[in-house]
């Protein structure tokens, strides 16, 4: 058996693989993609560049990060208890765009989640995430004033059945506690317990 190579031809540009425009299948279930996974990479720069100029990517949004109408649009499409909007926490920012961008007032993206339909949030402190030093009781209380009737759930710095506790009295629905259950600061048999459904 012998084995052949097929050069692929590249641009004389950026030296980057030309690509062919291929018609995605068209089928009812496929929705416009979105989300970013490196907004500054040269591979992500390429594809968007290739994306835009195909006839079946018209009209589609790309790397709406920071968007109250991507959030709007899948809550049309599903309903809120569907999404979580996740708000992460840094010297009372939002960030965003992978942390490359100075990100925005957690209540100018809490509000904007709000506006959009969101009910439910998942908050984490970045400071106190794996730090296990206990939750961020101000941020939460900070949410749960802007955001009265959602569900809220916490993550960052918790460590204890304590915690948890003191969560639960401030009106907190769930809690991320990862690290804590792997070094045994929370037994994960006792917390269902207490704190069942």
């Amino acid at each position: 058996p012998t084995a052949s190579m097929t050069r692929v031809p590249r641009s004389p540009q950026d030296g980057m693989p030309r690509s062919h425009p291929v018609p995605a299948p068209h089928a009812p279930y496929l929705t416009p993609l979105r989300g970013r996974p490196n907004a500054f990479s040269r591979a992500e720069q390429h594809l968007e560049a290739h994306l835009a100029k195909s006839p079946w990517a018209a009209g589609r949004a790309w790397n709406e990060t920071w968007s109250p109408g991507v959030l709007a649009s899948v809550i049309d499409r599903t309903s809120p208890d569907r999404v979580v909007a996740a708000v992460d926490v840094r010297d009372g920012r939002a960030g965003g765009e992978g942390w490359l961008d100075e990100g925005r007032e957690f209540e100018q993206v809490v509000e904007g989640a709000l506006e959009a339909g969101v009910s439910r949030f998942l908050v984490t402190a970045i400071a106190r995430d794996g730090a296990m030093s206990g939750p961020d009781l101000g941020l939460l209380e900070a949410v749960r004033r802007q955001a009265p009737d959602a569900e809220l759930m916490a993550a960052g710095g918790i460590a204890t059945m304590d915690d948890l506790r003191e969560l639960a009295a401030r009106g907190i629905d769930g809690a991320v506690i990862g690290r804590a259950l792997y070094e045994g600061g929370i037994d994960l048999t006792e917390a269902l317990g207490e704190f069942p459904g």
